[in-house]
């Protein structure tokens, strides 16, 4: 979507199908290294916490670097002459799909990082007491 911003005096076109294998790096990529950092919050502090960490952050590094180079690689451009071919621009002349596309995109992060954000509180918030007093053993203020 990014590369929809792009304007100049050319034609931009896009191999479907190097698109297609830029995505599915990007998710499958991605996945892993998050997959990775979810579990390190069950390996503590120690030295296997960090090396996991330094994984994690290089997967999605990875990930991140090979889905634009693949992105890039299936993109076409072609000159034209009029500088005023302003067809690729992100504005009011973005087709209907792209919005639908950067919607459902945005709302698939919000609703991974709210799992994310219930989780680790799950992790680090104590289990509430369960402890209940009956009628005749209600605690005494007296101090008698």
């Amino acid at each position: 979507m990014g590369m929809s911003a792009m304007y100049g005096d050319f034609i931009m076109t896009f191999q479907p199908g190097v698109v297609a294998v830029s995505i599915v790096i990007a998710f499958t990529a991605a996945g892993a290294g998050l997959f990775i950092v979810v579990q390190i919050a069950y390996a503590g502090q120690s030295w296997l916490s960090i090396a996991l960490r330094l994984v994690a952050a290089l997967i999605i590094a990875l990930a991140v670097n090979s889905m634009h180079y693949v992105g890039m690689l299936g993109a076409e451009y072609q000159h034209v002459n009029s500088a005023s071919n302003f067809n690729h621009y992100l504005g009011t002349n973005l087709p209907m799909p792209a919005y639908i596309v950067i919607a459902v995109a945005l709302g698939y992060c919000f609703a991974q990082l709210a799992a994310v954000y219930t989780h680790m509180m799950s992790l680090i918030t104590p289990p509430r007491s369960t402890q209940s007093f009956a009628a005749d053993e209600t605690p005494s203020t007296t101090g008698a």
